[in-house]
């Protein structure tokens, strides 16, 4: 995560998350059904996600991501949050093995 100075300043911000929130309403959350019952995100949304920057987004500019500072990530997960998206972003896998120890 990007904690110095945001690329983005903040009236663009509050554009870049309308746009994401507009995104997980819109083409994300109809299709809630369909992800959990496949288990997976559809190709297309993913390459949506990508396009409009998802993947990485708490990296800087310079290095492919968005370029937000801390409260920025915090709101684009929260609008995240909506949606199976959220659940989805995470990988536990890496730490089954050490859960099991408590």
């Amino acid at each position: 995560m990007y904690t110095g100075n945001p690329d983005v300043p903040d009236d663009v911000f509050a554009e870049v998350l309308d746009q994401i929130e507009d995104f997980v309403r819109s083409r994300v959350m109809p299709r809630e059904r369909e992800i959990m019952e496949t288990d997976r995100i559809p190709a297309d949304l993913r390459q949506q996600a990508a396009e409009m920057g998802l993947f990485g987004y708490a990296l800087p500019q310079r290095w492919g991501g968005l370029g937000l500072d801390v409260v920025q990530d915090v709101e684009v997960a929260m609008v995240l949050g909506y949606s199976s998206l959220a659940l989805r972003s995470n990988n536990f896998r890496p730490t089954e093995p050490y859960l099991i120890l408590y």
